[in-house]
């Protein structure tokens, strides 16, 4: 069964934010373009560009998740993130809530039985 995740891989531009042009169409047919460009220390336009700030990330290092291009540079594609071991304060938190749950639903039985007499 698909789980609806996908890998994607781009090449982000040497600058300090990216700017994503857009075009809104409503049900009336009613055409907003988000694609204004924010003054640096201005007042933001009616319709900005939607902007993503980019930061310096790590470096990549050879795993077996790389995929080669046809540059002969390799790909690095996003892997799932590893699992945890659970520590006592995620089981307390665990037994809390099902605590919880099962006076919930105590009471919600002592209430049906109550309207009922």
């Amino acid at each position: 069964m698909n789980s609806g995740c996908f890998r994607i891989s781009v090449k982000l531009p040497d600058t300090d934010t990216v700017s994503f042009p857009a075009t809104q169409t409503y049900a009336d047919r009613a055409v907003v373009k988000w694609d204004q460009p924010t003054a640096p220390g201005g007042a933001e336009p009616e319709h900005p560009a939607p902007t993503l700030a980019l930061a310096a990330g790590p470096t990549p290092q050879p795993t077996q998740h790389m995929i080669p291009t046809s540059s002969a540079r390799p790909t690095a594609t996003a892997a799932p993130p590893a699992q945890q071991p659970r520590t006592p304060a995620d089981n307390t938190a665990r037994v809390l809530g099902g605590a919880a749950l099962l006076v919930g639903a105590l009471g919600i039985g002592v209430a049906l039985v109550a309207r009922r007499t």
